[in-house]
């Protein structure tokens, strides 16, 4: 089913005004600059340097408090100290059980929020695990991203493309080579091969506004976030230039995603590379045309899940749910907000087990308000929590949204 385009005349999207406090703090991030140089060696790239002065100072005047810890959601941090943690960061070997700890953290941002001096704690980890070695459940998100494969990986990747089941509308822009100019661009990159109807379906509600638009999809622009938060700067480094010098090809002035992850790495690159684009997540832009959009509601009685990386980095709350409650009732659950609990998703599947019990509690919380569906507005919550549910739906919100509108006719 497809969305009937609409005669109006396309509305503009909407200016958004950065949010001041960046709990990975990404302020500092302004060279121009890149240098090719081995994950391992002890020079380090420019993004590397600029992190390891940030967490030393942050280390200078951290409190000892432990609170950061205290509120971590996982089990594995009540064992730790915040003096040796401290300590061990500024080894060129720090010990095995910190890095064990540095590689089990999802980077959820809890311990940020929780600093009574608005210090970065999730920088000091990302920074421990680029003296690591990356465990192997972490590489899935690594693997095949990028314009510079090898031979293996290109074939690799390769077969992948032949095997994906992606939807007609959105094949045509996996890794093109050629882009039109457009000031508004949806980003899919790696989500353009989700199970989920998310990107096409996206793309059918700007049909149906009647925009213009281009697309940017599949792993060779990747958005660089996860290689980032592994701790394998050279890699981020070159993704997040490359997609920078894509978006400048297109001419962009608003740079539309439904991931969590691809939203922060578009700020930091627009921040770093000074971008003449605004990042919206696909709930503002839907936000931007609800005038022109005649939704159906219903008295379905929903959930709503918060991803961290909107909600507790960057403020994102209110967008979501103003969407959601045109569309159902919304119950929240006990923790929401910048209190949301983590799906984990960056972690992939190391120590699964772990992650399995935060993902089945987080489904308990959403069962527990009488819902009948938890909605989410991240594409990686979505995956997560998708094949786990039983007794309550997992739906995103751009689903919810065609749906909707497709009921009009």
């Amino acid at each position: 089913m497809y969305l009937r385009p609409m005669t109006a005349a396309p509305a503009a999207a909407p200016a958004m005004t950065m949010k001041s406090l960046l709990l990975i703090d990404i302020s500092h991030f302004n060279r121009n600059h890149y240098n090719p140089l081995d994950r391992f060696n002890l020079t380090m790239n420019p993004l590397a340097e600029d992190l390891k002065r940030d967490v030393e100072q942050d280390i200078t005047t951290c409190g000892l408090c432990k609170k950061c810890l205290f509120l971590c959601p996982l089990p594995e941090s009540k064992d730790i100290d915040v003096f040796t943690l401290n300590r061990e960061v500024s080894k060129d070997q720090p010990s095995k059980e910190i890095l064990d700890f540095a590689f089990l953290c999802m980077s959820c941002g809890q311990c940020n929020y929780s600093c009574p001096n608005y210090q970065h704690m999730v920088n000091r980890l990302i920074y421990l695990r680029s003296k690591g070695r990356i465990p192997r459940g972490l590489k899935p998100l690594l693997h095949w991203r990028g314009q510079r494969l090898g031979v293996v990986d290109r074939a690799l990747y390769g077969l992948k493309k032949r095997l994906a089941s992606v939807h007609p509308r959105i094949a045509p822009h996996i890794d093109k080579k050629e882009y039109r100019k457009s000031d508004l661009l949806f980003y899919f990159s790696c989500y353009a091969f989700s199970p989920s109807e998310v990107p096409w379906k996206t793309l059918a509600i700007a049909d149906h506004l009647g925009l213009d638009y281009e697309v940017v999809a599949g792993y060779s622009s990747c958005c660089g976030w996860p290689h980032y938060l592994a701790g394998d700067f050279t890699s981020a480094e070159q993704l997040f230039k490359d997609l920078a010098a894509l978006i400048e090809e297109t001419g962009a002035k608003t740079v539309v995603t439904g991931c969590a992850e691809c939203y922060r790495a578009l700020e930091l690159i627009k921040n770093r590379y000074g971008g003449g684009y605004t990042p919206l997540t696909t709930t503002e832009w839907v936000l931007g045309h609800m005038d022109r959009l005649n939704l159906q509601g219903s008295d379905e009685l929903v959930t709503f899940h918060d991803a961290c990386n909107l909600s507790r980095y960057d403020g994102k709350q209110e967008a979501p749910r103003k969407v959601v409650k045109r569309l159902f009732r919304l119950v929240e659950m006990e923790r929401t907000g910048k209190d949301t609990l983590c799906c984990g998703a960056m972690r992939q599947n190391h120590e699964k087990e772990g992650l399995m019990e935060l993902r089945k509690k987080r489904l308990a919380e959403a069962k527990e308000t009488g819902a009948t569906a938890m909605v989410t507005e991240c594409i990686t919550c979505y995956e997560v929590y998708k094949p786990l549910a039983e007794g309550i739906k997992v739906m995103d919100l751009v689903e919810a949204l065609y749906d909707s509108i497709a009921k009009e006719g």
